[in-house]
């Protein structure tokens, strides 16, 4: 609890960010939660006796939201799941000692009829609507609340994925977007996706396909949009440049710039994951470590950067000291450790769609491809022309004994092998399969 009695760091436009999620937010705002404490305020300001301890009242009220908005401005509202601002709430029935006198009397059932827009569903599911996620505020996807604007400046938003994903970081609702390699987007859906950046986005390239036999997929972002007629497993580059973005606001690490991005699949096909749960903290409570589940699968999205590297020459690399075992078990994952050299005048990235991994293919002994998709392993860093990374390379070894060949050959995914009509220098060794599990 020590952010009670820290000095405050918000920045000015964070803090105006903030005070409109306050009033207005999609899921923490006064006016769709709190309807009342409206109408408490207009009736009070037009046709209340406006004596001092009422107007201290009202402005004590504004005092706890100040403090809230300025203290903890990633996470004023409180988190948690809670249905609207969870730290304001306790305020509410303030607002009912400002009423002195309902004039004229049909600002009553007026009053109603607008709470009604966004507390009725709430209301008449009191147990809570089912949704596909156990935080998702299920509520939210309907009309009024999507017209809202979506809390940016919160951490925790429940409900939502909030990813790193190459240059920056990505935000999107659950039962809508998931966040694998491919990312999913749901089919038959306009599905929200926000971008969020440390400077501003110029261009922003990504290769779409989908699971459906035939599907037109929409792609929407600021003022860039653009609509593909895709059949299954069919992939295509596009290329977006959004222009102004959606919101800026500055925070102590710097300016963050947000884009709206919008993926509209006509349909999708269903598709299995496994979602990998945290250990239970307590062990007296049996829980499952995986879940296998489905989702509708309209579009799948890679993020491939800005497009400037794609055909980058980035492919001449040397090869330092690496240690191959001469013999390892049938299907035993084993390590190699490698030292690369970037020869190229291009730095290797290795975040976003399309970065510099480590892989490897099995081959028979006269060139013969066994396993070409090997296990890919991440750089640790960027690697820049001239500089050399050491990596500890996983490689799981083929089923079958026998003598095989292994070729170490990074991958540009997304983009080409090394080896492959690129010239760049893979490693191989010979190694004997063994049957016994050493």
């Amino acid at each position: 609890m020590t952010w009670l009695f820290r000095m405050p760091d918000t920045h000015w436009s964070e803090f105006t960010d903030n005070v409109g999620y306050f009033l207005w937010g999609r899921h923490a705002g006064l006016i769709p939660y709190l309807p009342f404490a409206v109408l408490s305020l207009l009736l009070f300001l037009f046709h209340g006796r406006r004596s001092v301890e009422r107007w201290l009242l009202l402005a004590a009220t504004i005092g706890i939201a100040l403090f809230f908005l300025v203290q903890i401005s990633w996470n004023w509202q409180g988190g948690g799941g809670f249905i609207g601002n969870r730290y304001f709430v306790n305020v509410y029935p303030a607002f009912l000692f400002l009423v002195t006198r309902i004039r004229p009397r049909w600002t009553v059932p007026a009053g109603y009829a607008f709470a009604g827009l966004f507390l009725g569903p709430l209301l008449f599911t009191p147990f809570g609507a089912g949704g596909p996620e156990p935080t998702l505020q299920a509520h939210v996807r309907n009309i009024p609340f999507r017209w809202l604007p979506l809390e940016l400046t919160l951490r925790n938003v429940p409900g939502y994925h909030r990813v790193p994903l190459g240059d920056f970081r990505v935000i999107g609702r659950r039962d809508q977007f998931l966040p694998l390699d491919p990312m999913w987007v749901r089919g038959a859906d306009a599905v929200e996706i926000y971008l969020i950046a440390d400077q501003p986005i110029q261009k922003a390239v990504f290769q779409v396909g989908t699971p459906a036999p035939r599907n037109r997929v929409g792609i929407k972002m600021g003022d860039a949009s653009q609509e593909l007629t895709l059949k299954a497993g069919e992939n295509q580059r596009v290329e977006l440049k959004p222009g102004k973005a959606t919101r800026v606001w500055t925070i102590k690490a710097g300016t963050q710039y947000a884009y709206r991005m919008v993926v509209t699949p006509a349909t999708g096909r269903i598709r299995h994951w496994t979602r990998e749960l945290p250990p239970e903290s307590c062990p007296y409570f049996a829980s499952n470590e995986k879940v296998e589940e489905s989702f509708f699968v309209g579009a799948e999205l890679i993020y491939l950067g800005s497009g400037e590297a794609l055909d980058a020459d980035l492919y001449d690399v040397f090869w330092g000291d690496t240690v191959v075992p001469a013999q390892v078990p049938a299907g035993w994952k084993f390590t190699v450790a490698t030292r690369l050299t970037n020869k190229s005048r291009v730095t290797w990235p290795n975040r976003g769609g399309a970065r510099v991994r480590l892989a490897y293919h099995w081959m028979t002994p006269d060139g013969r491809p066994v396993l070409w998709e090997g296990e890919r392993t991440e750089l640790p860093e960027p690697v820049p022309p001239g500089g050399q990374v050491n990596v500890q390379q996983q490689i799981v070894a083929p089923a079958q004994p026998g003598r095989y060949v292994l070729e170490l050959d990074p991958v540009f995914e997304n983009v080409s092998w090394f080896s492959k009509e690129n010239g760049g220098t893979t490693f191989r060794r010979e190694i004997e399969v063994t049957a016994d599990a050493r």
